[in-house]
């Protein structure tokens, strides 16, 4: 058996007790089923035979670009945008923490110059750090996007927290793309990945002229986790819940147009399911419900695959792992009862107004930095049999503070190290980042194992 490894996990998930998983199946269950259900269905096939279609976001603004900067001529590796709130507060204290050495150079951006000197005070007296004062600061409006090139000109990589991006990203990739920066978000809003592929994936190309012989045939992983959300995520959930964009829908799936033209014959299948299930994972028998982010992930997993051209199809599967059947069961019911209170416009409304955070707003420190963690078990399978078991864990919490870390790391992947990326264009993080950017989590405290499992063993 081998193996890559560095440190040792060592939260565990909650158990829900018994008081927990009789008060949501026998008196909160009963009640929503009679209280926020039926209007909820109601609410929603009204919405369908009569709301009317919003008009299609804007993706092109028309600006035409004189003259690019080369990108090592520019001042900053990497610019924050979207450092007023609250996972981009976080991506600019990793930036102040990790590399205060002075190497790194970076700056943050946001419409409001006096918020931004402010995140940058806050920082600076948290942290102890006077000289944070000093960082730049760049106010662009997304919005606006005559603000724009001042951004993208000035940067080697923009990594942004901008959400919802389908309503405030358009921008931003439409100025990368034409000036040829490096760009990162973090946004889960595939339809719009997809729609922004298909418009500027030749403006970007055009601005930057296995040892075994086996694949992956089956991936399957387990999610233990104990996080929270941030307010941005929320605001970008409510804006496609209440239908506020209208995102234009590629003829061919951008994911598997490759870069020589052709399209590729990769097939992936995303087996995720929708009900309690009870398999054998690396850590033995796991009780699981589907995770929310699955689908995301799924999407991801399938860009990833089809530019890689494999040929081996791929099943693709994953879920949120429980403590036992008991806190399954509780959290399953609970997440079908949230959902429906989201459809509901009376309950909806109360959720986005008075109990949800807002945008800027989030899981607090405390909960993010002692409490929160995520932890991947893995199984995978090649298409000649070989078994691996692998394993992420990300100490803190990964919605928040991890995803932030993990923003930056990549963009300061594609502004100084030596990645696949030779070309512009739109890539996966797996193809254009790779091992560079595993090192540098790694670096960061993230713990990442993978083994090749003896058949004999795995049988057992």
């Amino acid at each position: 058996m081998s193996s890559i490894t560095n440190a040792s996990p060592e939260r565990k998930l909650p158990v829900i007790p018994w008081s927990a998983f009789v008060a949501v199946t026998a008196v909160a269950l009963p009640i929503w089923s009679v209280a926020v259900l039926p209007l909820a269905i109601a609410y929603q096939l009204g919405r369908k035979l009569f709301a009317k279609t919003p008009p299609e976001i804007s993706i092109d603004s028309g600006y035409q670009v004189d003259q690019v900067v080369d990108r090592s001529e520019r001042p900053y590796d990497v610019v924050v945008l979207g450092a007023t709130g609250f996972v981009g507060k976080l991506a600019a204290r990793h930036l102040a923490e990790a590399y205060n050495d002075g190497l790194v150079k970076w700056a943050i951006a946001g419409r409001s110059e006096s918020k931004l000197q402010s995140v940058l005070k806050e920082l600076a007296d948290e942290l102890n750090q006077p000289e944070l004062i000093r960082i730049p600061i760049i106010v662009v409006d997304t919005k606006i996007p005559a603000t724009m090139p001042k951004l993208v000109s000035c940067t080697k990589t923009v990594v942004t927290t901008t959400g919802p991006f389908a309503l405030l990203g358009n921008s931003v990739v439409e100025f990368c793309a034409k000036f040829g920066t490096n760009y990162v978000d973090i946004t889960g809003e595939i339809s719009w990945v997809k729609a922004m592929m298909d418009r500027w994936q030749s403006t970007a190309e055009e601005t930057e002229l296995m040892k075994n012989g086996e694949e992956l045939a089956q991936v399957e992983c387990w999610d233990f986790t104990v996080g929270g959300v941030p307010g941005g995520t929320l605001a970008t959930m409510f804006s496609m819940l209440e239908g506020l964009v209208n995102i234009p829908e590629p003829k061919l799936n951008p994911f598997y147009r490759l870069k020589d033209g052709y399209v590729s014959d990769s097939k992936t299948t995303a087996d995720l399911p929708l009900l309690l299930t009870k398999h054998q994972s690396p850590v033995g028998s796991i009780w699981s419900m589907p995770f929310v982010m699955a689908p995301v992930n799924a999407a991801v997993v399938e860009w990833s695959q089809a530019q890689r051209r494999h040929k081996s199809p791929l099943v693709y599967r994953e879920t949120s792992a429980c403590a036992d059947w008991k806190s399954a069961a509780t959290m399953y019911i609970g997440m079908i009862m949230f959902g429906g209170m989201l459809l509901n416009p009376i309950t909806s409304y109360l959720l986005k107004n008075y109990v949800l955070p807002k945008s800027g707003g989030g899981p607090s420190s405390t909960d993010m930095f002692k409490k929160h963690f995520l932890n991947v078990h893995a199984k995978g399978v090649g298409s000649k049999g070989t078994v691996l078991h692998a394993q992420w864990y990300w100490p803190q919490d990964a919605g928040c503070w991890e995803t932030a870390k993990s923003l930056v790391e990549s963009g300061l992947c594609l502004a100084l190290d030596q990645t696949a990326v030779t070309k512009g264009g739109f890539y996966p993080p797996s193809l254009a980042l790779g091992d560079h950017l595993l090192h540098r989590l790694r670096k960061q405290g993230t713990y990442f194992s993978c083994n090749v499992v003896d058949p004999l063993v795995e049988q057992k």
